[in-house]
């Protein structure tokens, strides 16, 4: 997953003590909850955690994508990563939006940032 960490946002799972995993996923927008996850080198999976979105996804797409699990309240499919481009904007998959500063906005941080070094001020968390 963290071949795609340009162009998504790819987060990790953490444990109890909040630091963070090796499994890596990304979230989607077109339902909360849903994430897209490895399930082997060649293959991704999406877990829908609403059996009526997961059927309506099939439905639309049913190409694209395969069942590999469902139950009574959530399911889960496969879709090959070669085919990511489509499954990702069908998804829905949450994009890394990267913020283009101005020259003015740039030489104002260098500025600030200057400042606190000098300074020497510790922000709390």
């Amino acid at each position: 997953m963290l071949r795609y960490k340009d162009n998504y946002r790819v987060e990790y799972e953490k444990d109890t003590l909040g630091r963070n995993c090796q499994e890596t996923f990304i979230r989607c927008s077109r339902f909360k909850g849903m994430e897209i996850y490895r399930h082997s080198p060649t293959t991704l999976g999406v877990y829908i955690p609403s059996l009526k979105v997961g059927n309506k996804i099939m439905a639309e797409h049913p190409t694209l994508f395969r069942l590999q699990t469902e139950t009574s309240c959530e399911m889960a499919l496969l879709f090959e990563e070669a085919t990511f481009a489509e499954a990702f904007t069908v998804l829905k998959a949450r994009k890394r939006v990267k913020k283009e500063l101005t020259e003015e906005q740039r030489s104002e941080l260098r500025n600030r940032m200057a400042t606190m070094r000098k300074s020497q001020v510790i922000l709390p968390l």
